[in-house]
């Protein structure tokens, strides 16, 4: 009898042991893919701080930069939160319908949609929301939980030639028990990125308004 008990407690004490390590374990691996996943999106913010500074340079509108900071940003951005609105569609493409006949082409809507056919579809309307003028126009065409829930923001300034850009993200923290490594007083943290560039447009454009 003494001996069985010995194994049963041998075993509760192995399957205990096993229960902390596995725990342990699963811990340092979320904290690596948080601490991954926040260092890829400040290396996306540095990366959209640099396009929106050479779109500054080039003598883009503060619109165009701002849609071209969006657009750098979205792999850190959150889901897609619309994608189209095909009744505005016909407006925004002069009564054609060419860019609605491209984009029901690429998704489809009779069946569900692939891998394929998601990227083709985000590719058209990033495609056209970079053509739309105003933002009510562009609120149509694609957002994210980013651009909805105001936790992307740039600002800009010149000294002399030299344009700076800083680009921030309040990106959210989702990985589980995330609190107890990183950031324990908040479920998101900020991170930025920054980026300098010489504005040269005035050598070839000439009060274009672009």
């Amino acid at each position: 009898m003494n001996g069985g008990c010995a194994i049963k407690c041998h075993s509760g004490q192995a399957i205990l042991e096993t229960f902390i390590a596995v725990l342990l374990l699963c811990l340092v691996l979320f904290g690596i893919l948080q601490v991954l996943l926040v260092y890829n999106a400040r290396t996306l913010a540095h990366h959209a701080a640099a396009r929106t500074a050479r779109a500054r340079s080039v003598g883009l509108n503060e619109w165009m930069q701002e849609k071209v900071m969006r657009v750098a940003s979205i792999p850190a951005s959150g889901r897609m939160t619309h994608a189209l609105d095909f009744q505005a569609l016909p407006s925004l493409d002069g009564g054609r319908g060419l860019l609605g006949e491209r984009i029901d082409r690429a998704i489809n809507m009779r069946n569900p949609l692939p891998p394929s056919a998601q990227t083709m579809a985000e590719l058209e309307a990033i495609s056209l929301y970079m053509t739309v003028r105003t933002r009510a126009a562009a609120g149509h065409i694609l957002s994210y939980e980013a651009w909805e829930e105001g936790r992307l923001g740039w600002r800009h300034w010149l000294d002399n030639r030299l344009v700076y850009v800083s680009v921030w993200n309040r990106y959210p923290l989702e990985m589980p028990f995330h609190r107890l490594f990183y950031a324990p007083w908040d479920d998101a943290v900020t991170v930025s990125g920054e980026a300098a560039g010489i504005e040269h447009h005035e050598l070839y454009l000439d009060g274009l308004g672009w």
